[in-house]
């Protein structure tokens, strides 16, 4: 069972006996339930989130910041929200009527005193409760001034930014479900302004999820790195929001500069570990070094073999196994929707085939049917990675140039089995932007 007070960040873990709070029906009660039980561990992993942005960027993080938290935990509350799900983070601080307004309005023109961004940890339950780290640069309406300074900004240092949330596996999303790592998409002026000059909210930009049970080595501690990340472009709109000087530029290089050295520092510690005696050159490039040396665990097994240790493996494999054939809900209509059997090959053996998202995986609205298909595991793979896609009109395969000279040639052109049921047909739409990224990835 988790530790719900630790008193150090290695002893932060979610597990399944966390859950029973959200079948609290009373909302006010789950409120109070929720806040006990995840509090003090979010707390904590937002300080030593928050020390190490000290750390990193040389400056005090929480100068001008605020504390958020939800569900709700001022006394002075008059409603109990966000009994949904937990955050815990930052944002710029509020201000009352009596001072000031920030140098942002809101989309209608009126004046705004709380900051529209936020950056914080978020368990999100469900079937499969997860937990992630969120950014919201425009969590509510606000004018395009605003949003334009930001592009700007971000455009300005675009080489370096989208190197580094890149390397941190940072994904974004916007309020038409568009969801890509492709930052070449989002800082684009049309793209960026959400296409609706009068309201710009809701740009998500969040690192693939976690689900329990987690503890800081596996997972949190990855999703430490990611809000050190994603603060400078927190500070960004604060500053800008309260008129003051950016630091954007400098905070890119630092955090550039620290996460190479730290990748370096782990490359030659695991080569130490290994009695490596000839050390490779590392290159500056993070793209290059990110993974140079991705299956440690599988190194470090093959020197420190434990025969008691194999079941535990199993165990771990079997969970990644079901977690990657997708929500359980979500699988069971999808396998009655194409007769379970692969939409593209025909497969028939159940344990080999899984739920795959069109539209990747964002939280339940992107668990539709329609936004889903079944395939062979492989074909997943293949599929997830822009290797494959379907054509939106005609429903027919194309394949990567780089497998033509592969077994997966004789799949190239055929068309792909489509549900009896209409509703379950795949989202044009969907498939329109799958099929995009692969032309864009393929040209």
């Amino acid at each position: 069972m988790a530790i719900i007070n630790p008193s150090h960040v290695s002893e932060i873990e979610f597990d399944q006996d966390d859950l029973h709070v959200f079948n609290i029906e009373d909302v006010k009660q789950r409120a109070i339930a929720m806040r006990s039980q995840f509090f003090p561990r979010l707390e904590l992993l937002r300080k030593e989130s928050l020390e190490l942005a000290a750390s990193v960027y040389g400056i005090d993080p929480l100068e001008g910041m605020g504390s958020i938290s939800s569900p709700n935990n001022r006394q002075d509350a008059t409603k109990n929200r966000g009994a949904e799900n937990v955050r815990v983070g930052i944002s710029g601080k509020r201000r009352d009527k009596n001072d000031s307004p920030l140098s942002i309005k809101n989309s209608n023109g009126k004046p705004i005193y709380i900051h529209p961004s936020m950056l914080g940890f978020d368990i999100y339950p469900g079937e499969e409760t997860c937990i992630t780290i969120n950014f919201s640069p425009f969590s509510f309406s606000v004018e395009k001034a605003f949003a334009e300074k930001i592009y700007v900004e971000m455009q300005s240092n675009f080489d370096l930014l989208n190197k580094i949330l890149t390397s941190i596996e940072v994904c974004y999303s916007l309020p038409n479900y568009d969801y890509s790592n492709d930052f070449h998409d989002l800082i684009n002026t049309k793209k960026f302004n959400l296409l609706n000059k009068k309201t710009i909210k809701n740009t998500l930009l969040f690192v693939d999820p976690y689900y329990f049970p987690v503890n800081f080595n596996e997972g949190l501690g990855t999703l430490k790195i990611a809000f050190v990340g994603l603060y400078p472009l927190l500070h960004l709109s604060v500053s800008i929001a309260e008129g003051r000087e950016t630091k954007f530029s400098t905070m890119l290089e630092k955090f550039y500069e620290w996460y190479s050295q730290e990748e370096q520092n782990e490359n030659e510690n695991l080569s130490d570990s290994l009695n490596v005696t000839e050390s490779k050159e590392i290159s500056d490039d993070l793209d290059k070094n990110h993974w140079i040396l991705a299956d440690r665990e599988e190194i470090e097994a093959e020197l420190n073999f434990d025969p008691q240790n194999i079941k535990d493996a199993r165990k771990r494999t079997m969970k990644e196994i079901v977690q990657r054939q997708g929500q359980p809900k979500f699988r069971s209509e999808l396998l009655e929707a194409y007769d379970r059997r692969c939409a593209i090959t025909g497969c028939d053996a159940e344990a080999a085939l899984e739920a795959a998202h069109i539209i990747p995986y964002l939280g339940a609205q992107t668990n539709y049917v329609a936004n889903g298909l079944i395939l062979r595991a492989d074909i997943h793979t293949l599929f997830d990675l822009h290797l494959i896609s379907i054509n939106p009109t005609t429903k027919q395969v194309f394949v990567s140039q780089d497998l033509l000279d592969t077994c997966y040639k004789e799949i190239d052109g055929i068309f792909i089995r489509l549900p009896e049921d209409t509703s379950a047909v795949p989202s044009f739409e969907a498939l329109e932007q799958h099929y995009n990224n692969f032309l864009k990835l393929s040209s």
